[in-house]
């Protein structure tokens, strides 16, 4: 015995009471679907513009997406221009800083060397003196213990 003969057993079999006269049975799911109809009609008004929602929201945010996307674009590019621009900045001060200090060591190296020139014009007369004179004197006793000639 199959499921569906075991259900059989349980189906209506008629209202209790007195016998009606016969008469055309119902149509259940045409009275369904006329009791129905007119809701299932209003749904689908209601479905169809959820719909229309749902795409409009989707195309909105798409919308908003790009806007955002071109809006970051836009920072990261100007981002972009402002670190270039202050790089730019940074390197011709440090240019200028460079050249600065290179014209200071070379200002003060200059001065060091006419220093030096003054003082080895100052002594080299002295200096001259003390050769002539040695040489004049020739070889001394101070010259003969050290091993000179």
């Amino acid at each position: 015995m199959g499921l569906s003969d075991y259900l059989r057993r349980f189906r209506p079999a008629g209202t209790p009471g007195a016998a009606a006269p016969a008469g055309v049975p119902r149509d259940v799911t045409r009275e369904l679907e006329d009791e129905l109809g007119p809701m299932f009609a209003a749904l689908e008004d209601a479905r169809r513009d959820a719909e229309f929602r749902r795409r409009s929201a989707r195309e909105e945010a798409t919308r908003l997406a790009a806007a955002a996307d071109a809006k970051v674009e836009s920072a990261r590019t100007d981002g972009r221009r402002r670190v270039n621009a202050i790089h730019s900045d940074v390197s011709a001060q440090r240019s200028r800083l460079l050249d600065q200090e290179r014209e200071e060591v070379l200002g003060s190296a200059a001065r060091r060397a006419a220093e030096l020139e003054a003082r080895a014009r100052e002594r080299l007369p002295a200096m001259v003196n003390r050769v002539v004179e040695t040489v004049l004197q020739g070889p001394t006793l101070e010259s003969d213990e050290r091993g000179e000639e």
